[in-house]
């Protein structure tokens, strides 16, 4: 893995919203490989979470025959998560506040996700 490109991406998905509060590249089994947050100590937490939602979606695709996990949304009356698979093994967590407009989040964890993938050495 970059490291240093992954941080790179992440700072610029900080950068594109000022609603943008903290972005972590995870692993799908829920480790932060990287993040970048504009305040607070959330990495613990994100950590956790990512796991848990990951693994409920993956679940919920296989039930349901929707194919690989792509995507995951959460909105909440303060803002928004946004968990965006990367490549194999990994997915970009994007959190940000309740001002921040979808359509921008969505299309940035989609472009960033895919700037990315070449970036990290996954086992096939």
């Amino acid at each position: 893995m970059n490291e240093v490109a992954i941080n790179d991406i992440l700072r610029s998905i900080n950068g594109c919203a000022q609603e943008v509060q903290a972005s972590a590249l995870v692993s799908l089994d829920g480790p932060v490989l990287a993040m970048v947050q504009s305040s607070g100590d959330e990495a613990v937490r994100v950590e956790a979470i990512s796991a848990a939602i990951i693994s409920l979606g993956d679940h919920t695709n296989a039930k349901l025959s929707r194919g690989i996990l792509e995507q995951i949304l959460i909105t909440g009356k303060d803002g928004h998560v946004l968990i965006q698979r990367v490549g194999r093994a990994s997915a970009l967590c994007t959190i940000a506040g309740k001002n921040m407009k979808l359509g921008l989040l969505l299309a940035s964890a989609e472009y960033y996700a895919r700037a990315m993938a070449p970036l990290l050495l996954e086992c096939a």
